[in-house]
């Protein structure tokens, strides 16, 4: 009896579920994301087509996405260059060398 009610316990929804040939039902999210996902797929593919077929010349659509990508990489490289710095300022203001932080030491 013991063991009958082992292999009873293990068993779970989806099982019985299975076995009378049913499923369970979905929530309305498992609709709902994959919906929203396609819907973003279609504004960046859509964004992408506007850019290909804007009213601009393709050498100066060209040359706008380089100043701005250009623009971009070096304002990435300031935020990273004052994130560099505020982080080792803030290891000397602590007194702990950047050895110590690494080797996971304290004072």
């Amino acid at each position: 009896m013991i063991d009958m009610r082992e292999k009873l316990g293990t068993l779970t929804k989806e099982d019985v579920l299975g076995v009378v040939g049913l499923e369970a039902r979905r929530s309305a999210m498992s609709y709902v994301w994959p919906a929203v996902g396609i819907l973003a797929a279609g504004v960046v593919i859509g964004a992408g087509l506007g850019l290909l077929f804007a009213p601009k010349p393709g050498r100066e659509l060209r040359a706008d996405i380089g100043v701005r990508a250009a623009a971009l990489r070096e304002q990435i490289s300031r935020q990273a260059a004052a994130l560099r710095s505020a982080v080792d300022g803030a290891g000397e203001a602590s007194g702990d060398g950047d050895l110590a932080v690494l080797e996971g030491s304290s004072t």
